[in-house]
């Protein structure tokens, strides 16, 4: 005989005889309060599986968008460029002195500009420390640099008249109004407070040339020679900036 539901709601599963003159196995109504927990457990289930459908929604969402940019990827072939190169230069410190949202066309032709301006550019710093450094120490500095520069800068110039190549600077060449600016500091100062401002803008100027080359103008460049002679003299600039960093330290406190 099936169990019957017994008046006495609050007590467990017993035997009992009833008005009927039966005896019977009773099983307990469920009281209020364990109502309401079989209720709270139920309305926590159906969170918890909403919460876990979301969750499985979004992930599959994201793995559908990273197959799609993955397949857009594998559709454009190895090795292929947007003609010419486009490439972001350094930053608002980089060798072209572009802001890093800024974007640049290199080209063989572009680079052999950049690359003649730099030389240029410390040609005249190095005027300004040959005249006006005041030991001799950094007068001799400055006449090293541009000894050095003249004849790199020489050497990429010939090279470009023997590759038929004609330097065209970018557009926005913003690095230009850093070295004016550079030029205006160093010409209004004097002493040892110029020194230090020589010495340090030497420093920083080779550092940027450094970098840009290195992970900017060699990657670009197409023609195997003019790649061969930047790698060649990229040492140079090397050299500059570690003697003008010693001879910074050296400076009086």
């Amino acid at each position: 005989m099936p169990p019957t539901l017994c008046p006495r709601p609050h007590q467990p599963r017993h035997s009992a005889r009833h008005s009927d003159g039966a005896d019977h196995t009773c099983r307990a109504r469920p009281g209020r309060s364990a109502i309401r927990v079989q209720g709270s457990r139920t309305r926590r289930a159906v969170a918890n599986l909403a919460t876990l459908t979301t969750v499985a929604t979004i992930g599959v969402s994201v793995l559908a968008i990273t197959a799609a940019r993955g397949a857009r990827g594998a559709a454009r072939p190895a090795g292929e460029h947007l003609p010419p190169a486009v490439v972001g230069l350094a930053g608002p410190t980089g060798l072209t002195g572009l802001p890093t949202h800024a974007r640049v066309a290199l080209d063989d032709p572009t680079i052999v500009a950049i690359f003649d301006a730099a030389n240029t550019w410390d040609i005249e710093t190095g005027t300004l420390g040959q005249e006006k450094g005041s030991t001799k120490d950094v007068r001799d500095f400055g006449a090293m640099l541009v000894r050095d520069h003249r004849m790199v800068r020489q050497q990429g110039r010939d090279l470009a008249t023997k590759l038929g190549v004609t330097p065209t600077p970018p557009a926005d060449f913003a690095l230009a109004a850093k070295h004016a600016a550079a030029m205006r500091t160093l010409q209004a100062a004097s002493g040892a407070a110029f020194d230090r401002a020589f010495l340090q803008n030497e420093v920083d100027f080779h550092k940027d040339v450094i970098d840009a080359v290195k992970t900017t103008l060699l990657p670009a460049i197409r023609n195997q020679e003019l790649k061969d002679f930047v790698t060649k003299v990229a040492p140079a600039f090397q050299a500059h900036m570690i003697a003008a960093q010693q001879k910074l330290d050296a400076l009086p406190r």
